[in-house]
Order: structure tokens, then sequence, then C-alpha cells
């Protein structure tokens, strides 16, 4: 087992809050399966 055999993606999250009201939050949640490292 090299240590690296359980990794089979990548998950990536990106949370972007405004405290300006008048701005939209957004949750972003990015899945890449199989990516090459």
């Amino acid at each position: 087992m090299d240590g690296k055999g359980w990794q089979k993606g990548k998950l990536a999250i990106e949370i972007t809050i405004y405290p300006n009201s008048n701005q939209q939050n957004n949750l972003i949640i990015e899945f890449y399966p199989n990516e090459p490292s």
C-alpha cells in the first residue's frame, strides 16, 4: 500500500459570503473524480 490508494478524486469547496445583503451568498461544491495528481 502506498497510502494513496484511497484517494479516488478531489473535492473542492468554495464559500463566498458578502457582508452586504445586496450581494448573493454563494456556496460552490465541486467534485473531480479520478483527477490525475
